[in-house]
């Protein structure tokens, strides 16, 4: 997160030789965001913070949460939305939500090896529901459980030699 975050924090428990309960609550109104898979230069949202997502697990980073809600963001190639996400486990973190990823086919281009194919023009969408780890490339791209939707896209596949021309496809992913 490139600028500052407002945030508002709620701090209860005995603060002496022992872990308090800390929840912080923020929200993000169009701030540039470097996402390991893919940069956002407007990107807002609400949502908190807890370091006890469990409460009958003892307070640690593994049982900590970030809950986000309205999550909407626009990059060169896309543009992000979802009503909720949830990420869990501070130490392996771990995504939870809906999504809806849509725009030029370029912006995929980050996440397929070159070797495979490049995505020249075109448009997608991508609306489901996304449950794994934060480590996004391709293979997770498939771990969207809903519909992948091309439209007249054109693509470069250097194995065969071979231009795909307004190629058309809706799939339905679960």
């Amino acid at each position: 997160i490139i600028q500052k975050i407002p945030a508002h924090a709620s701090i209860t428990g005995h603060l002496k030789d022992v872990t308090p309960k800390i929840k912080v609550f923020f929200k993000l109104d169009k701030h540039e965001v470097l996402l390991p898979f893919l940069p956002f230069k407007e990107l807002s949202f609400t949502g908190f913070y807890i370091n006890q997502y469990n409460l009958n697990k003892d307070i640690s980073d593994e049982n900590s949460a970030i809950f986000l809600q309205k999550i909407s963001g626009i990059n060169k190639y896309s543009h992000l939305a979802s009503d909720s996400l949830t990420i869990t486990n501070m130490l392996k973190p771990f995504l939870l939500g809906n999504v809806t990823l849509e725009g030029d086919v370029k912006a995929l281009n980050e996440l397929i090896p070159k070797k495979e194919f490049e995505l020249h023009k075109g448009r997608f969408k991508i609306k489901g529901i996304y449950n794994n780890d934060l480590q996004f490339n391709l293979q997770k791209l498939l771990d969207i459980k809903g519909t992948f939707e091309f439209k007249n896209v054109s693509a470069w596949v250097p194995s065969f030699q071979y231009w795909v021309q307004d190629f058309n496809c809706k799939v339905a992913y679960s």
